[in-house]
């Protein structure tokens, strides 16, 4: 393909007042075709003076696989495998559902020579995603076009859950500053069985209290012990119509899967085996608790491309098959998001055969809209009638709130930014004070 410059144009411009004369002064036609002639097969044969788009090597580099709605580096590696200079532009081609930043950059490139362009993309929605090609112009010599060609860089892409946040946390982690993620605590210290160490008592259980390290001292000390390790943890994701709806302009499940994906990695490590059920209107996927990277990573290929269902949850379905095949105690985080007192009740009528056998966790994703939509002035009969919608909600919601509080089940209630800090401090005090 080719793109004539401006200064072709300007050539070209410049053929009018030779034209004009032309009309004006017999004889003078030839001169004006000849110059014609001249700038269009200096158009065409610059065309062929443009290096081979054979000679230039393109490779995008990228993660394995990208996360959802976080920024991804991508990078184009540009080399110049020919025997004469590059000047042109490039533009790589993303998915149309990506957001980006510029992703167009001039090259000079002499023989032999490497360059690399960065650019980010952020995903909008989770799946297999394609990038199609990446474009290149080369400037012609005479500087009256660019040439364009189209390169076969086609990479199909999978797009995870947020995979990033376990890189902060595991980077936050080794770094001791994990509370810059609102987590408040990184050592596994609590009521198991083994011994770790001796420290002052700080208004600890008197149980705790170590009575001959206290007398030698002549001042209380206290047990520490390890926590119990190879613990069971269930990750349990409602799949059913809850997570249809937006909070925060993303639908519920992506928020999930998201804080899902942390709570696991924490399970996994500090040490602890992470089992999954996923069920909408019937059981969707049954994986048993193990420990270890590769089990985690088996869970997310799992779940990475799975949406919501508009069909009723059959919680009843869900702890039965839950109950026939884990008998042994564990902890089970549920996602779901009840949002009626008659769900709250059949949710709770489920679990009530399982209450005292497993701690259980309900997690529910608070959309951060209500809280402005309880602020909103009343102007207009639009907004009386939003804010009556907003009071009946806000008011259903609280029912099954308080219908979820009286049975003492533990509910951890989070806008989208906040619910996996939650989770995960939640899991963590229960393994130190023994819950589990």
């Amino acid at each position: 393909m080719i793109v004539p410059t401006k200064r072709f144009w300007f050539l070209v411009a410049l053929g009018i007042p030779l034209a004009l004369v032309g009309i004006a002064v017999s004889g003078f036609e030839p001169i004006v075709l000849l110059y014609n002639i001249i700038i269009f097969a200096g158009l065409v044969l610059s065309r062929f003076l443009t290096p081979s788009p054979k000679c230039l090597r393109v490779a995008r580099l990228t993660d394995e696989v990208l996360s959802v709605n976080a920024a991804n580096i991508v990078e184009l590696v540009l080399e110049n495998q020919g025997s004469t200079d590059m000047k042109g532009k490039v533009l790589d081609e993303c998915p149309p559902a990506f957001m980006s930043s510029p992703r167009e950059t001039h090259i000079d490139l002499q023989p032999g020579e490497t360059t690399v362009f960065r650019y980010q993309v952020r995903p909008k929605e989770r799946g297999a995603e394609m990038f199609p090609a990446t474009f290149v112009r080369f400037m012609a010599p005479l500087g009256l076009c660019e040439v364009q060609h189209r390169l076969a860089t086609q990479q199909a892409i999978d797009v995870y859950p947020n995979i990033k946040a376990i890189q902060e946390f595991d980077i936050l982690n080794q770094r001791g500053k994990l509370s810059l993620m609102g987590v408040r605590r990184t050592r596994y210290r609590g009521q198991g069985t083994e011994f770790e160490s001796l420290r002052e008592y700080a208004d600890d259980d008197f149980r705790r209290i170590d009575w001959k390290t206290t007398a030698r001292r002549g001042k209380l000390v206290v047990r520490d012990y390890e926590v119990e390790r190879n613990q069971a943890v269930f990750i349990m994701i409602d799949a059913s119509r809850h997570m249809l709806s937006e909070a925060a302009g993303r639908r519920k499940i992506d928020h999930v899967l998201d804080t899902a994906l942390l709570v696991m990695h924490a399970a996994d490590r500090a040490g602890d085996q992470v089992g999954l059920i996923v069920f909408a209107e019937r059981v969707l996927k049954f994986v048993p608790p193990r420990r270890g990277r590769t089990h985690i990573n088996m869970l997310l290929d799992g779940i990475h491309d799975l949406s919501a269902a508009p069909v009723e949850a059959n919680y009843q379905a869900a702890m039965q098959t839950f109950a026939s095949r884990w008998p042994r105690r564990a902890l089970v985080v549920l996602f779901s998001d009840v949002d009626e007192p008659r769900e709250a009740k059949a949710l709770l009528q489920a679990i009530k055969p399982l209450r005292t056998r497993h701690l259980w966790f309900l997690a529910r994703v608070m959309d951060p809209r209500l809280k402005e939509l309880g602020r909103l002035p009343v102007h207009s009969a639009s907004d009386l009638y939003t804010a009556g919608a907003y009071e009946w909600y806000r008011q259903r919601r609280d029912q099954a709130r308080a219908e979820l509080n009286l049975t003492g089940l533990r509910h951890i209630e989070a806008e989208p930014e906040g619910l996996a800090t939650a989770l995960v401090n939640a899991y963590w005090n229960a393994k130190q004070t023994g819950a589990i």
